[in-house]
């Protein structure tokens, strides 16, 4: 599963077998205990050094998936792309320990089987206190991606540009943690959040190489431009 670099001193793990939804809890783990990394597709590469935290976290995440949903069984759909990471966070947990197999379609709603609808009601019920959650302090997917591209635009010329780089570092962050917003296909969206990541574990480096980094935003902004 993993194999080791001794040049730069990384490990990538090859996670292409696991779902969208998989790596982006794995994603949001490593974020939270701060640990740097980066995306290449399905493969997720960090540094030799936090093995021990990476294999830890990647246990967590293993305990969580649950077979995949009955083809042939009713679905019920849960309305959740608005929730805040957090709470959707809360809420496959609930999930998972309730045993309760799902999956998030395209626009990010919740699918599970119509056999589990009471206890996901109760799930939701208990969670929401009967409201619907939706973060008003969430930012707006286009102001992330208008300050996310501005800062990229900014690093291109000028890779040690202070300002841009803890903006490149805020917005990065924010698109990563985000769920993807109505109308973006999530394939787009993984794939701005890995080149995101990739830009923001670079400039977390403690001496990055200048023209590695102004590649990496060069790459980042030209994705973003049709977008902003």
């Amino acid at each position: 599963m993993e194999d080791q670099s001794s040049e730069h001193e990384e490990l990538s793990y090859e996670l292409d077998e696991w779902s969208t939804e998989s790596r982006e809890l794995l994603d949001r783990l490593l974020t939270t205990n701060e640990v740097n990394h980066a995306w290449q597709g399905g493969t997720l590469m960090v540094a030799a050094d936090d093995q021990e935290m990476v294999d830890e976290l990647i246990g967590e995440v293993e305990a969580t998936l649950l077979p995949a949903l009955d083809p042939e069984a009713e679905k019920v759909v849960y309305e959740v792309a608005e929730w805040s990471p957090e709470d959707r966070a809360d809420l496959t947990d609930a999930l998972a320990d309730e045993g309760v197999r799902y999956v998030f379609d395209e626009m990010g709603d919740l699918v599970v089987e119509a056999i589990d609808e009471d206890r996901v009601d109760a799930l939701i019920e208990e969670l929401t206190d009967g409201e619907d959650v939706v973060d008003d302090d969430v930012p707006v997917a286009t102001d992330i991606l208008s300050g996310l591209f501005v800062a990229a635009d900014k690093l291109r010329k000028s890779p040690r540009d202070g300002k841009a780089i803890l903006a490149a570092r805020e917005q990065a962050a924010a698109v990563i943690a985000l769920p993807p917003p109505y109308g973006f296909e999530r394939r787009i969206w993984a794939q701005i959040g890995l080149r995101a990541g990739a830009l923001r574990a670079l400039l977390e480096e403690g001496a990055p190489d200048d023209e590695v980094v102004s590649e990496a935003a060069e790459e980042l902004r030209d994705l973003l431009h049709p977008m902003v």
